[in-house]
């Protein structure tokens, strides 16, 4: 966290209002051709690392929870940027919103119904340290907000 407010701190510090969407381009504009270089080489590296992570941890799952064969899960895993942006999203905001808005509302909405399912099978005992009170009032909220962003990405995107 303290990485990423410093550098949207620098950011904004030298681009002011310039700002672009892809801030290393806007640095480099203003700076000049090796902060460029640098600023481009170090967000593709930190982009396609964290592509890779989520990219494995979904075919894992896929492959353990559906027991999916690993050829498949890996297609499915590297078909869905390809299919939305297919399906029109080409900026970088966008392929943000909808990754943030949409299928981390879907997981988030995963793991409340998890902790629902285990609640309810008795899995946490009372001085657990994940017993939460008013589970039924907590996970009816966060399913509700939850829903309103994945619906509200999905409106806006098309």
């Amino acid at each position: 966290i303290v990485v990423y407010v410093l550098f949207a701190s620098v950011v904004l510090g030298v681009t002011g209002s310039d700002t672009t969407e892809i801030a290393t381009i806007g640095l480099g504009q203003k700076i000049g051709p090796s902060i460029f270089l640098l600023g481009n080489l170090f967000a593709a590296l930190a982009m396609s690392t964290s592509f890779l992570i989520a990219g494995l941890s979904l075919s894992n799952s896929l492959r353990a929870d559906f027991r999916m064969p690993r050829p498949l899960a890996l297609l499915a895993t590297l078909a869905t940027p390809l299919v939305i942006f297919l399906l029109g999203a080409r900026g970088f905001i966008t392929v943000i919103d909808v990754v943030g808005g949409v299928f981390m509302s879907l997981e988030l909405l995963l793991i409340a119904a998890i902790y629902w399912r285990a609640k309810t099978l008795g899995v946490f005992r009372a001085r657990h340290l994940l017993h939460l009170p008013h589970t039924a009032l907590l996970v009816m909220g966060l399913t509700l907000a939850f829903s309103i962003g994945a619906i509200y990405s999905v409106f806006v995107l098309f």
